[in-house]
């Protein structure tokens, strides 16, 4: 990097005394950076003998309509310094300084070219001028007038290109549009100009920003802002036809924004002004991110017959770890309504017996077991607003319709707040990986995506059918982990649902078959109480293994490259829909950072009312 130019506070200055710019003759070239700029003066003063009024506006403007000459040659710079735009400032002393492009300055010269003065004083009519005496040798220089005696009037500047005979140059603009793209100004730290001869630019934007056969690299543009942002070329001869790409410069360095325009050509004598707009660079989302996600199922609960059914059974065992006075009433209500039993029937035991069997089930179940029961009967709790942990992995660059091919979203672990045997509840967060799963542990979520960057700077995960063993991961997480660390021995050997109920309720189906005179040996209510539980738990969640045909996904994130390298470091307000047989819609959010999870809360499942459908249209 070239050393940084002091700051020309007087541009923003400019700005907000809204002086007028003055314009050079439409005819010719722009050739300065400012061909006017001023200053409003707060107190009467006089300057080299025309009195200055308070509130009067002080400029110099340029008076020169070219900025080309041959080598060996002369150019000569007229500028006047005036007053409220008109009114000449006459006998006033003005400096001149010699910059190279980057416009530091240059007292000894640039390339055998120099000035004729470094300072001279206005005439009656605010006119002075300096003289550029060209080298022999093609070069492009910045000369810079000023008022050494007041800096509030801002300098102006002229770029001149010094060409062989017959030669032409170029004043090249280098353009962003902040409102459009990803970075600011406040970002930037330089710009660079490359030529390429008979070079198309999507040749060269393919190669970007390792260019490669350059005819030539202009001089950087340092520091570059949205006011400072031209260069010239030297002498270039005629019959060139040029391609003219740009590059800008983060802080650290690193190019973040291409631009290229093609079919220029130098014209003998003339300085052709050329724009490059520039555009965001590709950013690289190849690699792995660890993603967090969360789902909200508490709705796909209710609305499914199949999780309504499975949520009886769970409420149930919650009722059996419970004590009030309806404990009969409702274990009777539940075993009917899950198994299927005749309503009369159910109704008449239920009016006759729900007393007794309440009495019976609370005398007869160990506290500890009730205990048990009821943190098997949050399972559901825990796997409603559910939370995984996983990897998202992009194989691959996007092509070049901006789609991501062959994506790969994968489920690890499962986390969830457990209170038992917890210090501080609701503070101890828990994992269980899904290879804890005992039987369970097959790779219970596989889902290849695509993926589109979407014009507002989102991407979109389109629409993939999905496969989720969501019956799996509830049985699992219950039977090889819940009950062991609940009940178990300590060993962490997986605990069957059914062998849980039968071990646990063989008192209780005792003391039911004295109450009511069934033979000691009925097994009536054991399989009422355990084997028709257990087994209509393990019917309805493999209902819940959803294949690829059933479940179909989409979502959308944000992507943030935090540190401006163009390498994606997280994917930021992720979503999730999902939709199991075509009616039944799940929400879920996520994020995702390369080289492990992200710093911050757990993102919010946005409610189906207020959030914005992720865009899935190619």
């Amino acid at each position: 990097m070239s050393q940084q130019k002091p700051l020309n506070w007087a541009y923003s200055l400019i700005l907000l005394l809204g002086l007028s710019i003055g314009c050079a003759d439409s005819a010719g070239p722009t050739y300065t950076g400012t061909n006017m700029a001023g200053a409003e003066m707060g107190g009467m003063m006089n300057v080299g003998g025309t009195v200055i009024q308070p509130g009067a506006q002080l400029a110099l403007r340029s008076e020169t309509n070219q900025n080309i000459v041959d080598v060996g040659g002369n150019l000569e710079l007229r500028l006047r310094y005036v007053m409220n735009n008109t009114d000449p400032v006459a006998r006033q002393r003005v400096s001149f300084e010699l910059l190279n492009q980057s416009q530091m300055p240059a007292p000894q010269g640039v390339d055998g070219t120099g000035l004729s003065a470094l300072s001279t004083t206005t005439n009656e009519r605010g006119e002075a001028s300096v003289t550029v005496i060209a080298g022999q040798m093609p070069t492009a220089i910045v000369v810079k007038a000023f008022d050494p005696s007041n800096v509030q009037v801002a300098p102006i500047y002229w770029r001149v290109t010094v060409a062989n005979s017959g030669e032409g140059g170029l004043e090249v603009t280098v353009n962003y549009n902040a409102q459009n793209g990803r970075y600011n100004f406040n970002q930037f730290s330089a710009a660079r100009v490359t030529l390429f001869q008979n070079t198309p630019c999507d040749q060269i934007r393919a190669s970007a920003p390792n260019f490669v056969n350059a005819y030539e690299s202009l001089p950087e543009i340092y520091p570059y802002t949205d006011l400072d942002n031209k260069v010239n070329s030297a002498s270039l001869p005629n019959g060139l036809v040029l391609s003219i790409a740009a590059l800008i410069y983060n802080q650290g360095g690193a190019p973040v924004t291409f631009g290229c325009v093609e079919g220029i050509r130098p014209q003998g004598g003339q300085i052709l002004p050329v724009e490059v707009v520039t555009g965001d660079l590709p950013l690289a989302f190849k690699g792995v991110y660890t993603s967090l996600n969360r789902f909200d199922l508490i709705q796909a609960l209710q609305d499914s017959e199949e999780l309504s059914t499975l949520g009886d059974i769970f409420y149930f065992l919650r009722i059996l770890g419970g004590s009030n006075e309806q404990l009969g009433a409702g274990v009777i209500e539940t075993i009917c309504r899950i198994a299927d039993f005749q309503g009369v029937a159910c109704e008449i035991i239920e009016g006759v017996a729900g007393g007794a069997l309440g009495n019976i089930i609370n005398n007869q179940i160990p506290e500890n077991v009730k205990s048990v029961l009821r943190i098997v009967g949050e399972t559901l709790d825990i796997v409603g607003d559910l939370t995984i942990v996983g990897e998202i992995e992009f194989s691959q660059s996007a092509n070049a319709d901006r789609i991501f091919v062959g994506n790969d979203n994968r489920w690890q672990r499962l986390r969830f707040n457990w209170d038992v045997d917890c210090q501080m509840p609701g503070m101890c967060q828990r994992e269980v990986t899904f290879s804890q799963l005992g039987d369970h542990s097959s790779r219970n979520v596989a889902g290849l995506f695509d993926a589109q960057e979407q014009a507002d700077g989102t991407v979109a995960i389109l629409e993939h059918n999905f496969a989720i063993a969501y019956g799996n991961i509830i049985l699992g997480l219950l039977e090889a982990w819940i009950l062991p660390l609940a009940y178990g021995d300590g060993s962490g050997t997986p605990i069957a649902l059914k062998d849980f109920l039968e071990i646990n309720l063989s008192g209780v189906c005792e003391s039911i078959n004295e109450r009511f005179n069934l033979p000691s040996d009925s097994d009536t209510c054991i399989n009422a109480l355990a084997i028709i539980l257990s087994g209509v738990i393990n019917e309805q969640v493999g209902r819940l293994n959803f294949t690829d045909d059933q479940l179909v996904m989409r979502g959308s994130f944000t992507p943030r490259d935090n540190d401006n390298d163009l390498s994606i470091d997280k994917l930021d307000n992720g979503q999730w829909i999902g939709v199991i047989d075509g009616n039944l819609e799940f929400r879920g959010c996520f994020t995702a950072c390369r080289g492990g999870e992200c710093e911050g809360p757990v993102c919010q499942v946005a409610d189906a009312g207020n959030s914005t459908q992720p865009n899935n249209n190619p």
